[in-house]
């Protein structure tokens, strides 16, 4: 469930400006295939049948990595509208994050993805 609800946050970014960049999209599929191990059939499923509750990702280090997921699917089609912005800056603070550093935050995580940054070296960066 928690796996199906992460996922479907990668989702949110991609309709966040309104329009279905097929970049994001499919970088959100290679995310769903690699990192969340579900395959085309069930990515498909899951988007058509969004009924799932919102979680928040237990650890630090899982925030960070569901965070960076959406800034990197946002940042996909070399662009970020104010829309992608904003939605990042919900999860930051639904996440629970201090409502007075989000915008730091979101600026970090989108330039990691402008720079193409590993998981590992912005994990390494926040949580050193």
């Amino acid at each position: 469930m928690e796996n199906k609800s992460f996922f479907l946050s990668l989702y949110s970014m991609v309709i966040a400006d309104g329009l279905i960049s097929p970049k994001e999209l499919e970088f959100m599929y290679n995310l769903g295939r690699e990192v969340y191990q579900l395959s085309e059939d069930e990515i498909n499923k899951y988007i058509v049948s969004a009924d799932v509750s919102f979680v928040v990702p237990e650890t630090v280090e899982d925030k960070v990595r569901v965070l960076y997921q959406l800034a990197m699917v946002a940042w996909a089609d070399q662009e970020i509208d104010i829309h992608e912005r904003d939605l990042l800056k919900r999860y930051v603070i639904r996440y629970q994050f201090e409502e007075e550093n989000a915008d730091g935050i979101v600026d970090y995580l989108v330039d990691c993805a402008k720079n193409n940054a590993t998981i590992e070296s912005v994990l390494n960066d926040i949580l050193n």
